[in-house]
């Protein structure tokens, strides 16, 4: 999905070579004790620019994407549900 703001995000991302940060917020909303709708929250670099977006997919898994640039991760967390 495209960010909400265009305008917004451009001003989220810092410049190419530089550590971008991104928080992810993973929901799964519950309907009779079963999974219904799986929502997603991103801030970028301290921007938020997805808010509460419904996946087409519940799979209970994720991944990462380069577009085929080099890319390095680290520090990355996943915590359960409070």
């Amino acid at each position: 999905k495209d960010p909400d703001a265009f305008d917004v995000f451009s001003l989220a991302s810092t410049p190419p070579e530089q550590w971008q940060t991104y928080d992810i917020d993973y929901t799964v909303e519950t309907k009779d004790g079963k999974p219904a709708k799986v929502l997603l929250t991103v801030v970028h670099n301290g921007i938020k620019i997805h808010d509460k977006v419904p996946l087409r997919y519940r799979a209970g898994k994720f991944s990462f994407q380069d577009h085929g640039n080099p890319v390095q991760y680290r520090n990355i967390w996943v915590l359960p549900e409070k």
